[in-house]
């Protein structure tokens, strides 16, 4: 599932408009979710306003302990979509 909603990566500076799930549960986001952006494969979180700030290793370490497979899913992603940006700047030099 997709939801518009727009936003910046904090990491990048890109402006997104649109969040999906990596579950089958509503991709509508909330406060403490994450995010990694399609730019780069920087890791966000959503703040109470819904906006995106840089996930911290606190943020991280209790998703690991409490959500082992959604964390695999999220650094297996950002992992994957810093791979795209390296092979895109390395065709673009």
């Amino acid at each position: 599932m997709v939801v518009e909603i727009e936003n910046k990566c904090p990491h990048c500076g890109i402006i997104t408009n649109r969040a999906s799930s990596i579950s089958k549960e509503d991709a509508t986001p909330k406060e403490s979710s994450f995010s990694v952006c399609v730019e780069c494969g920087g890791i966000s979180v959503y703040t109470a306003g819904l906006y995106q700030r840089k996930a911290f290793v606190e943020d991280l370490l209790k998703l690991y302990h409490e959500q082992k497979e959604t964390f695999k899913k999220i650094v297996i992603a950002s992992g994957w979509f810093q791979k795209l940006r390296q092979q895109k700047q390395e065709k673009e030099n």
